[in-house]
């Protein structure tokens, strides 16, 4: 796929989430290494249901779908974000891979 065919996609997405392109292009890269069989929301196949957290989605018909129910559905409900400035990008960024690092756990 070409780079500007994924654009187009990540873009379609942002229409429908309200969620910049950019950064759902970089939680594609952290969740599933930009494999498009994989979910946004921890790389699980999207046409089967999730087995990791969160558990229990899809299956979806698309990447497109799966992708939007990510950032719309499940935490840290990025579709919700109002802050897309530098400083609430790299929150977000940091919530939607977790916590725990922040937390002190490594």
């Amino acid at each position: 796929m070409s780079l500007r065919e994924a654009k187009a996609r990540y873009q379609a997405v942002e229409v429908k989430t309200g969620v910049p392109w950019a950064f759902i292009t970089v939680a594609h890269e952290r969740e599933s290494s930009q494999d498009w069989s994989g979910s946004l929301a921890r790389g699980d196949p999207w046409n089967k249901v999730s087995t990791h957290v969160p558990a229990g989605r899809g299956p979806f018909s698309s990447w497109e779908e799966a992708a939007i129910d990510a950032l719309v559905n499940c935490a840290p409900w990025a579709g919700k974000n109002k802050d897309w400035s530098i400083g609430g990008t790299l929150t977000m960024v940091e919530q939607y891979n977790g916590l725990g690092y922040a937390n002190g756990r490594g």
